[in-house]
């Protein structure tokens, strides 16, 4: 069992409720992790006017802050003298060896002739002696995101934190409500997105009443048209909260220490935890900004650190840009922000990870050909003799360039990458395989993915075992984490099989990931029923080639079901998906010698290709082949019968 020790220093008196609150959410915690091998042992201090004593209890508390691998230090309407004792304790100790962590938070007072002095000058000394970033808070939930995020960043597994419906959950387990913490209920398109969400639940909930009441086809009409539009919404909505928990990560790992934080950022910070977007972001844009550093660079030396807070201004303004959604205007002021960010550290010789950070947004722009020149200029620099970039960054880059020389099908140098990255996920693995083995995983996967377009099928059969070995080993540990990891390994090897004709093989595979897409999809449509359709079709496709008819006509059937479904909720994303599910479904009718069957299917196909190759002309490129082979099966139809 690994114990973690974490302490929590407070006014007993002052915030009595908020240390019971903290101790219920350390039991829930634990409830968690207690499963994982890890104990997280929270030593609360109890504030007694004789611990100061020398040999008494305050040294034991002294030994345990020194010994802790994180301290909360929670402050109300005065500082104790044995609390701020012990900060000096925990500062003391940082400074020597970087432990403990030291996270501060002010409780709001909305009084302020209810804070005593010993406050107000304990907040000047953190900022202007020690510029220590502390944060605040008026809701219990705010400290409880605060506290999962910091020991989220301790690495210590493989747990997954999301933001889901308004809830932030640990593996799966709400741990507390969104709308309680202001970093995370300010922003526009969430909050807006939220409330459409709950306004398009009602509608749909009445649509369906009225069509159960009255199954009318206008009815039925209206109960489609509120399902799709809701589901649009909900898209729309996920993709809103992954952005915006990757923003409260970033701004977790930037006050965790080890990196500057300028004036300028701490104030943006207190803005963004207040839930004020707007005013934090003008601060980083301040016109004086520039000009400072300007007059930086003038100077005979220039204070390195000084450059990086400059640089690390801009990344944060970038990070919550994206929170709050990135539109055509702000791309392009992001890659300007990148560009000016990159140029500074080459010219100063500083950080150089933010060009992983800007080849990683241009990768999700499309862009693929700056993507590939802004990483390997990155990669120029790690391979350097004297670089001493740690393993884990390395192979976190390699990977990002294998990907993005495989989407330009620059497969040898891709094949270069990945196995450089596949190197070191096994090194670290090998010493830390809960923080590791997923991104082994991962690489496997990835590379097995790439010899398979190849037809290098010996090679891509030894590296999609080998990522189903370790997926099967993690999602034995973490069920809720890595199932859909583990589905994706069995699918991955059961088409390789299908491919090389291997059919007991692949059955095997393809019946396993169904079953856990089944069991997914039954907990999260949303999310597991494009995956399951894909584990339906490709089961019909290889029941079809072994003339198994009717197990092939089940599959393809169930998966027409889910992508007719899909693609009216979606239909720019699934349409494509339906029209092939159509086309597959011909092919085996014509098969069966069920003719007319087949006949349908396949100017079902044909309708759906038509219409999507009339959308735009690029559309008609991508589109026209698959038209022209379907035309062609419809004619070889009618030429048998």
């Amino acid at each position: 069992m690994k114990k973690i020790k974490i302490f929590l220093a407070s006014s007993i008196e002052d915030l009595r409720d908020d240390r019971i609150a903290i101790g219920d959410y350390f039991r829930q915690l634990n409830d968690i992790y207690i499963d994982r091998g890890i104990h997280l042992s929270l030593i609360k201090c109890e504030d007694y006017d004789d611990s100061i004593a020398a040999g008494g209890k305050q040294s034991k508390y002294d030994a345990e802050i020194r010994d802790s691998e994180l301290c909360f230090f929670l402050f109300y309407r005065k500082v104790g003298e044995y609390t701020r004792h012990e900060f000096e304790v925990a500062l003391e100790a940082f400074k020597g060896s970087e432990k403990p962590k030291i996270i501060t938070y002010f409780r709001f007072v909305e009084n302020a002739d209810e804070m005593q002095e010993s406050v107000r000058s304990f907040m000047q000394l953190l900022d202007g002696e020690l510029h220590h970033y502390y944060s605040s808070y008026a809701h219990i939930d705010t400290l409880k995101l605060g506290i999962l995020m910091q020991i989220k960043l301790l690495g210590l597994d493989s747990s997954t934190v999301s933001l889901v419906d308004g809830e932030v959950r640990l593996n799966g387990e709400a741990m507390l409500l969104a709308k309680n913490v202001p970093m995370l209920s300010g922003l526009d398109r969430l909050r807006e997105l939220t409330e459409k969400k709950r306004e398009l639940t009602e509608a749909k909930d009445a649509a369906r009443a009225a069509y159960l009441a009255d199954s009318s086809e206008e009815n039925e009409s209206l109960f489609f048209d509120a399902s799709a539009a809701l589901n649009k919404v909900s898209k729309a909505l996920t993709q809103a909260e992954e952005e915006a928990l990757a923003f409260v990560t970033s701004i977790t790992e930037l006050t965790a220490g080890g990196k500057p934080i300028t004036a300028r950022q701490r104030e943006a910070l207190k803005y963004y935890g207040e839930g004020n977007y707007a005013a934090a972001q003008l601060i980083l844009e301040d016109e004086e900004r520039e000009n400072e550093l300007q007059r930086a660079e003038l100077r005979a030396e220039v204070a390195s650190r000084e450059i990086q807070g400059y640089i690390e201004e801009d990344l944060l303004w970038i990070k919550a840009e994206e929170a709050k959604g990135i539109d055509a205007e702000s791309a392009v002021k992001i890659r300007e922000k990148y560009e000016k960010a990159v140029a500074l550290t080459e010219k100063h010789d500083l950080d150089r990870g933010v060009l992983y950070d800007y080849a990683s947004f241009l990768r999700k722009q499309n862009d693929y050909a700056e993507a590939i020149k802004v990483a390997e200029r990155l990669k120029w620099y790690y391979d350097r003799p004297s670089s001493d970039i740690e393993d884990k960054d390395k192979g976190q880059l390699y990977n990002l360039i294998g990907l993005l020389y495989n989407g330009t099908h620059s497969y040898k140098k891709a094949e270069d990458a990945y196995l450089s990255a596949l190197e070191i996920n096994k090194r670290l693995a090998g010493k830390y395989p809960d923080a590791f083995e997923p991104n082994l995983a991962m690489s496997y996967n990835n590379i097995g993915f790439m010899y398979k377009s190849l037809n290098r099928y010996e090679e891509a059969e030894d590296a999609y075992l080998s990522a189903l070995e370790i997926n099967k080993r993690l999602a034995g540990k973490y069920p809720d984490a890595f199932e859909p990891d583990l589905a994706t390994s069995y699918n991955n090897i059961g088409a390789m099989y299908d491919s090389l004709k291997r059919y007991e093989e692949a059955e095997e595979a393809f019946l396993s990931a169904l079953e856990i897409r089944k069991r997914l999809a039954g907990k999260n449509p949303d999310a597991f029923e494009p995956d399951l359709a894909t584990s339906y079709n490709n089961i019909g496709f290889m029941y079809d080639d072994l003339s198994r008819y009717e197990e092939a006509e089940d599959a393809y059937l169930s998966a027409l079901e889910i992508n007719k479904r899909l693609a009216g909720k979606y239909p720019d994303a699934f349409e494509p998906e339906l029209a092939r599910n159509y086309r597959n479904i011909g092919i085996m009718y014509k098969d069966m010698e069920h003719y007319g069957e087949a006949e349908k299917a396949y100017l079902a196909a044909i309708q759906i290709y038509e219409r999507l190759s009339e959308q735009s002309e690029s559309a008609r490129e991508i589109y026209a082949e698959r038209l022209c082979a379907v035309r062609a099966l419809l004619a070889e139809l009618a030429s048998a019968t």
